[in-house]
């Protein structure tokens, strides 16, 4: 049974409603960029998020195709070097928070087979979260022909579901990225309305697919990237107004 990796669908689960206004692998790899990077900001009637430059996304799965019983490992590195804007209501007030320059963000998800309901599922058993941009070296060539990423310490938190505990630790990454593909341009506008939330979102720039491997906390990472691993520079906006909420201040 192939599928993506679990990463995909635990991300998919926190954050459907912002998924709906973005129609392109490569807008979701910028707006998960802006999803982890950002404030919080989740509470504010009215929230604006902007991203403009380049990004890199790779992602690793030792399980291509889930077999019962199998222990799996998803890894997902952003590397960016791109300005970001974030612009929402609160209840004090305006919140503006502008960002620019080198950060990578590491994602890990390690999970088991288990048959659940008569499917086979992957059921989480650890994950590890972390982001930064203090000793990190971005660097995207013009046209996307090639990426590569360093951080030397990675604030991570981690979550073990088998034993119910949280710890802190480092971990450095060092990516190398190669396109396998010819420049796809990205023209994708996308809106969303419901009783209860508006949603507005529009990505342009152009992407490449690509291949990626590297070293996490020093050893190779397991698995083989995935067809989700690219190369993207983009201009992305991204509107959402809850309705009904009142206004900050």
């Amino acid at each position: 049974m192939s599928r993506k990796p679990v990463h995909a669908r635990a991300h998919r689960d926190r954050t459907t409603a912002r998924r709906v206004a973005v129609s392109s692998a490569a807008g979701l790899a910028v707006l998960a960029f802006l999803l982890v990077v950002g404030s919080p900001a989740s509470a504010a009637p009215a929230l604006h998020l902007s991203f403009n430059g380049r990004l890199a996304t790779g992602i690793w799965t030792t399980c291509p195709e889930l077999h019962l019983g199998d222990t799996c490992l998803d890894t997902v590195i952003i590397a960016s070097d791109a300005k970001t804007y974030e612009n929402s209501d609160q209840p004090g007030g305006g919140h503006f928070v502008r960002d620019s320059g080198d950060h990578v963000i590491l994602q890990r998800f390690w999970y088991e087979v288990r048959l659940v309901e008569d499917e086979l599922t992957p059921v989480p058993t650890m994950e590890s979260f972390g982001g930064t941009d203090v000793g990190v070296d971005v660097g995207i060539h013009n046209r996307l022909t090639a990426a590569t990423a360093t951080a030397t310490s990675i604030p991570m938190n981690t979550t073990d579901y088998l034993t119910g505990e949280s710890f802190t630790e480092t971990v450095s990454v060092d990516v190398t990225w190669e396109p396998t593909s010819d420049l796809t341009v990205i023209r994708d506008r996308d809106r969303f309305s419901s009783v209860d939330i508006f949603l507005m979102n529009s990505t342009t720039g152009w992407s490449r697919d690509a291949v990626a491997s590297g070293l996490v906390a020093g050893e190779p990472i397991p698995g083989s990237s995935t067809e989700d691993t690219m190369l993207v520079s983009a201009r992305q906006a991204e509107l959402t107004v809850v309705k009904g909420a009142p206004n900050g201040g």
